[in-house]
């Protein structure tokens, strides 16, 4: 049976007094030393004011996972998430949720730059790449060394406001904005944020999923946000403000902007019908409805988030997935920028006396009608 990592003042120690490991690397079975730093056994004295503040993520979180079976060989994913409401400066503990109505929803002072040395909102000077890894890095070794084949992927934050403005938004009861005209600290603050996650995720060897991105143009007060305003009636009126909202919680699907057709099955039927009954010689016939229609059509109307990709970049990330033994189902659309899917049906037409009764548009909304209908239970589901 194996024995896990110890928890002593913020660090992993060794169970076993075998040899001594390679920082940060499992020795045997029931051994291991942790990348965090050590400390003395002893209790620190009060730190000064110079001395940051640090709100570090506890390994415990991984080990009471481990505990409730949530890691173990056929782990393939572990998500990480941590910093935005976090206190990372060097004289006051204020975060971003403290720092609402001092700075946020402060006309008379506003939230410009001098916010964080007046404690009003995140000291954004102590945001670093290097400081964001020494924070994670335990809970990292700990994840690693309880899945040990998983891979560790760092969440990013959504996009709260566009790039390059200088003000910050809010709907409130979904009726009205709130404008803090002067927010030039707060938006400095979630960009030195994004930029830590991703300087960290290179120190550590791990991936990003980079979220600002994908939610580009949905933030707090844009047509179609994905985050809660102040009881938003547009996201979830009783949601937590500045959390996602249940729109945002759809699959996002990349689209490399390749068109592609569909076929109704009651065609399938009846080529496979003339197929068995007419007089044509064997081979492959193609069958497809008429038309086509775009992958971001068929994830709109399936209630999924189409978000538009270059069709290069798509054709090399699809390259590199083929030779993973996992890939994430919503990643296989990806496959399609290799090749085009669109085919030339005239042999069926001509040699079967095919021809579909729906055109690929008409199959797309029959699609998207029975997935949104309520399920009606067949004669045989009736009588179980």
């Amino acid at each position: 049976m194996r024995s896990p990592p110890t928890v002593s003042a913020g660090r992993a120690t060794r169970r076993s007094a075998c040899a001594a490991p390679r920082p940060g690397r499992r020795n045997s079975a029931n051994s291991w030393i942790s990348r965090a730093p050590r400390t003395s056994g002893t209790s620190p004295a009060p730190a000064p004011r110079s001395r940051p503040i640090r709100a570090t993520p506890s390994p415990q979180e991984a080990i009471n996972a481990d505990k409730a079976g949530g890691f173990g060989p056929r782990t393939r994913v572990v998500a990480l998430q941590f910093g935005l409401n976090d206190a990372w400066g060097t004289e006051h503990s204020t975060t971003l949720w403290t720092s609402l109505l001092p700075c946020v929803f402060n006309l008379e002072q506003g939230c410009g730059p001098n916010a964080a040395a007046e404690g009003r909102v995140t000291d954004y000077r102590g945001v670093s790449g290097g400081e964001y890894a020494a924070r994670i890095r335990a809970v990292v070794t700990y994840v690693r060394y309880y899945a040990p084949d998983a891979e560790v992927v760092l969440v990013g934050y959504p996009e709260l406001f566009p790039a390059g403005q200088d003000f910050a938004c809010v709907n409130i009861l979904g009726a009205s904005n709130f404008i803090q005209p002067r927010a030039e600290g707060l938006i400095e603050y979630l960009d030195r944020v994004d930029t830590a996650q991703r300087e960290a995720a290179r120190i550590l060897g791990i991936e990003l999923f980079d979220t600002r991105a994908v939610t580009t143009g949905h933030g707090l007060c844009s047509n179609d946000p994905w985050l809660n305003g102040a009881f938003d009636p547009r996201a979830d009126p009783v949601g937590i403000p500045f959390h996602p909202s249940v729109p945002a919680l759809k699959p996002v699907v990349p689209d490399p902007g390749h068109p592609l057709q569909l076929v109704h099955h009651d065609d399938v039927a009846v080529a496979i019908t003339l197929a068995a009954v007419a007089s044509a010689p064997p081979g492959a016939y193609n069958i497809a409805g008429d038309g086509v229609v775009t992958i971001s059509q068929i994830v709109s109307a399936l209630g999924g988030r189409p978000v538009r990709v270059p069709a290069a970049a798509a054709t090399m990330v699809s390259r590199a997935i083929a030779q993973l033994p996992f890939v994430p189902p919503v990643l296989e659309w990806l496959h399609l920028a290799r090749t085009s899917v669109v085919m030339d049906t005239t042999k069926a037409k001509r040699r079967l006396g095919w021809h579909p009764f729906r055109t690929s548009r008409q199959t797309l909304d029959a699609l998207a009608a029975s997935h949104t209908a309520p399920h009606k239970p067949t004669r045989a589901e009736e009588f179980d």
